[in-house]
């Protein structure tokens, strides 16, 4: 077989295994979702959210997305692409926005808790988790670092005074992305 024939029939092989991953039916992904609506499996594991619905929807922007008192968005195929105990830390941190609202540093601190608590979590492990989100600060997000220190000590044991931002109707929602523009402690120091 000529060279240009196995490139040809290479290109064509990456062609089908890329519409079948960007065109993948919605029904199959939906399958991690219980019938019920209200747990999902990630990595083997059964993952619920108290009462929360669960809703996998691959139109969100970012891996995962809270929205307290209505659902918990995951994005399965943004989740996919990260390691198993990053995927399972960004359940649990939306989750926990079910009850620390839009407290960032909060939902970090019980999903380092939890992960600890459930032993999915390892100290080795956290550094994953760090790279995911690292980055600046954002108007809804602390900076990367900031954040990584706060899991460690949370994982650590110790607790942590977390910054809440005030309850408004524009910080009912929150999200696993830090791709937003301006500075959450630039704005926390100028208060």
């Amino acid at each position: 077989m000529a060279r240009w024939e196995i490139l040809l029939r290479c290109m064509v092989l990456i062609s089908v295994f890329s519409y079948h991953a960007i065109h993948a039916s919605p029904a199959a992904v939906a399958q991690t979702v219980a019938q019920d609506g209200m747990s999902v499996k990630i990595a083997g594991r059964s993952m619920r959210c108290g009462q929360t619905p669960i809703v996998m929807d691959n139109e969100i922007p970012s891996e995962g997305l809270s929205v307290p008192g209505e659902a918990l968005y995951l994005n399965p195929f943004l989740l996919k692409r990260l390691p198993i105990t990053v995927r399972l830390f960004i359940f649990k941190h939306e989750c926990a926005h079910e009850t620390t609202g839009p407290d960032e540093l909060g939902a970090d601190c019980m999903a380092a808790k939890a992960g600890a608590r459930e032993g999915w979590l390892k100290v080795g492990d956290i550094d994953a988790v760090c790279r995911s989100f690292a980055g600046p600060a954002t108007a809804t997000h602390p900076s990367g670092k900031t954040r990584c220190a706060n899991i460690r000590r949370c994982y650590a044991g110790t607790q942590v005074a977390s910054t809440r931002p005030a309850a408004t109707a524009e910080a009912k929602t929150s999200s696993w992305s830090s791709s937003d523009a301006s500075s959450a402690e630039q704005t926390a120091r100028e208060k």
